[in-house]
């Protein structure tokens, strides 16, 4: 493994160390590590045995492993940057208030047609039951309706 893939490797897992906040965070970094010690003394015996398939199977596999690892980095620095992103987009700091404020005001506007649709219903009905010449069609219009 080369001196630079090995920096990347402690770079990447010095940001899973900081950004664990609880007890559960720490066993990423400590998986990771332990995978790829094993990924590399399998890599080391494929060229101890000089076995190609080996060697290549152990080297897609550390690709994929730090691939991984990128992929947990930038997961959890978007986990983590929720809050900041939110903030940035409504301009409060309490995200879910501002969603459930959001949320509320659009039931509202729900709310309010809803009952614009039952009052129109009721004019439509009261017209027909009240009128001697017309309350045919107006029946039938507010049946449809």
């Amino acid at each position: 493994m080369h001196i630079w893939k090995a920096i990347f490797i402690t770079l990447l897992l010095t940001g899973f160390f900081f950004a664990a906040t609880n007890d559960l965070g720490i066993l990423i970094p400590i998986t990771a590590i332990t995978v790829m010690v094993i990924l590399a003394l399998i890599y080391m015996l494929s060229h101890m045995l000089m076995i190609p398939m080996l060697d290549a199977w152990a080297k897609t596999e550390i690709r994929e492993v730090i691939a991984g690892m990128v992929l947990a980095v930038v997961v959890y620095a978007m986990l983590f940057s929720v809050n900041n992103i939110a903030t940035a987009l409504t301009g409060e700091n309490d995200y879910l208030g501002g969603a459930e404020k959001i949320v509320d005001k659009i039931l509202k506007g729900y709310d309010q047609t809803y009952y614009d649709i039952i009052r129109a219903g009721k004019r439509i009905r009261s017209a027909a039951t009240y009128s001697p010449y017309i309350n045919v069609p107006l029946w039938y219009v507010s049946i449809s309706y």
